[in-house]
This record gives structure tokens, C-alpha cells and sequence, in this order.
């Protein structure tokens, strides 16, 4: 009864004693007093966080204490998430990246990653997780602050890719600037061998073999223009 207080009389001894015995209730009154305001200082920090927080057992992997945002979070009930392990959160594709991450536990340790989690209906759950040591709840937990990244890691998924179609579309204008240029080149090289052509199968027969010959090298040079003509047409950006 650390609020009752002796009042000793008689010899100096008992008084001395009872004297010692109020000193020593008084302090215990007021250390108990200070750790109660710190517990409930504790309480309201960790209850009123924005952020889902939940301690679990270093060695059983049981939930000990959860907030309501991560209830709001997770969308489980306050019961229903103190019966579950850590391990419950977790996707099951990283089941075994948990298992090779847990190191002994210690005092003043601290680590944070990226997790994926699962929510009570199943929906997947991007979060940074900082997990730090403490044995503020009597024994070896860990103490987890969670933040919801899902939607930034959509938008840089997204950004990558688009970043990639930038690349890939450089890429084509590059290519089509750089064939469009050789085209040009080729397209001279080709006129003069029609040209060429042309003056040949003027001075041959039209039955000969070697006329027949020139024939083909012309169509084929024929072709060859036709196709450098799309790709000038391709790399000027018209249809």
C-alpha cells in the first residue's frame, strides 16, 4: 500500500524507522507514478500513430499489439489480428526470403525492407517495413512501423516502361534518320546502274542472252528503288 504512511512514536529507533519506511513508499509511489505516465504516453504514441504499427514475438513470431491503423490497413478485427503470426501478413512468395532475413535477436537493433503483404481479403500489399528490437513489452519483440508503397511502386513501374518506350522510340528515329540518309546515298547508286541498263540494252538485241541478263539487273535495281523510296518515305514521317 505504497499511499499509506506510518506515523512512528517511541523510542528514536522506531521513529527512524518508520521514517525510512515513508521514504522509501513515497519513492515507489512516484516511480510507479512515472512509469504509468510513460506507459500511457507509449500507449497513446503507438494507438494514435497514422502509420500501421504491430509488435511480435521474437521467438514465437505471435502478434503481441496491433494499432488501429494497421487494423484499417489489413481489415482485420482486433482479436482476429492478435491471433496471428507475422508470417500471416506475408505474401507466400516471401516465405522463404523471411526465413533467410531473420537474424538473432538483439537489443537496439534496427532494419527495414521492401515486403510484400497480403490483406485480409486477400489483396497483394506493397510495404516498407522498419522493424526495430525492444523488450518494452516484457520480453524479445520486435516492434514494425509499416508504410503502404503500393501505389508509388505502380507509378514507377510505369514510369520505367514509359522511360523504355522513350528509349526504344529513340532508338526507331535514330535508325530511321540514319537509313533514311543511306537511302539517299544507295538511290543515286541505284539511277546510275539503270542508267547504265538502259544504254546497254540499247545497243544489244532484244533476243540475246546478254540482253536478257541486263534485263534482270535492271528490274532488280528497279526494286531496290522502289524499296529505298519507303524508307525515305518512312524516315521523312509521311504515309
Amino acid at each position: 500500500e505504497t499511499g499509506t504512511r506510518a506515523a512512528p512514536t517511541g523510542p528514536g529507533e522506531i521513529r527512524l524507522l518508520g521514517n525510512a519506511f515513508n521514504q522509501m513508499a513515497e519513492t515507489v509511489e512516484r516511480r510507479n507514478a512515472a512509469l504509468a505516465d510513460s506507459e500511457r504516453r507509449y500507449r497513446f504514441l503507438f494507438d494514435s500513430n497514422p502509420l500501421p504499427m504491430w509488435a511480435w514475438d521474437a521467438d514465437t513470431l505471435q502478434i503481441m499489439a496491433v494499432n488501429e491503423a494497421a487494423i484499417e490497413k489489413y481489415g482485420y478485427d482486433r482479436d482476429r489480428f492478435l491471433s496471428l503470426r507475422i508470417t500471416d501478413l506475408l505474401d507466400p512468395s516471401e516465405m522463404e526470403r523471411f526465413g533467410n532475413a531473420r537474424l538473432p535477436f538483439s537489443e537496439n537493433r534496427q532494419s527495414a525492407g521492401l515486403w510484400l503483404h497480403r490483406n485480409a481479403d486477400g489483396t497483394p500489399v506493397e510495404m516498407e517495413v522498419i522493424t526495430a528490437s525492444s523488450r518494452r513489452l516484457g520480453r524479445a519483440s520486435w516492434l514494425s512501423v509499416g508504410i503502404d508503397i503500393t501505389a508509388r511502386r505502380v507509378a514507377e513501374r510505369a514510369l520505367a516502361r514509359s522511360e523504355e518506350q522513350l528509349r526504344q522510340v529513340q532508338k526507331m528515329e535514330a535508325i530511321g534518320t540514319f537509313a533514311g540518309g543511306i537511302s539517299h546515298d544507295f538511290n543515286n547508286l541505284l539511277t546510275g546502274m539503270l542508267g547504265y541498263c538502259d544504254l546497254a540494252l540499247s545497243e544489244l538485241a532484244p533476243d540475246s542472252e546478254a540482253a536478257k541478263d541486263i534485263a534482270e539487273v535492271r528490274a532488280l535495281a528497279v526494286r531496290g528503288g522502289d524499296l529505298t523510296r519507303q524508307i525515305l518515305t518512312v524516315s521523312r514521317k509521311q504515309v
